[in-house]
């Protein structure tokens, strides 16, 4: 009687782990959609839109977080994690580079470092 207690323990925390695995996976690919639609972003009018996406995806993040922390976590669901943070780290090896279009902050910063002055306090250096 005792065994067949456990067993129904046990199938209902496999069950759960399941579920939880597969909810952690749609959370996962949602959250991969929004972070590769946001990468579309280059330009200052973007920028309503582009923390509309952050919102959502922070909103997702969380879910995903707390339901990583509500549940046990096990050896499927830390691989779910690094093959998301993968594919993350991957969708930004393909992006466009996004560079500043602001000449002047070159035009300025540049020199700074060359004549040995701190680019953030703009103070000289002590270093010889």
């Amino acid at each position: 009687m005792i065994e067949l207690g456990e067993t129904k323990a046990t199938n209902t925390t496999t069950n759960l782990r399941k579920r939880s695995n597969l909810l952690l996976i749609v959370l996962g690919c949602a959250l991969l959609a929004v972070y590769l639609w946001s990468l579309r972003a280059h330009s200052t009018a973007d920028i309503v839109w582009f923390l509309q996406l952050v919102l959502i995806a922070s909103v997702l993040y969380i879910a995903a977080c707390c339901l990583v922390i509500r549940t046990q976590p096990s050896h499927s669901t830390l691989l779910i994690v690094l093959v998301f943070a993968v594919l993350f780290r991957l969708s930004l090896l393909f992006a466009p580079p996004y560079l500043s279009d602001d000449i002047y902050r070159y035009v300025i910063a540049t020199p700074l470092p060359i004549r040995r002055w701190n680019i953030c306090g703009m103070t000289k250096s002590i270093r010889a």
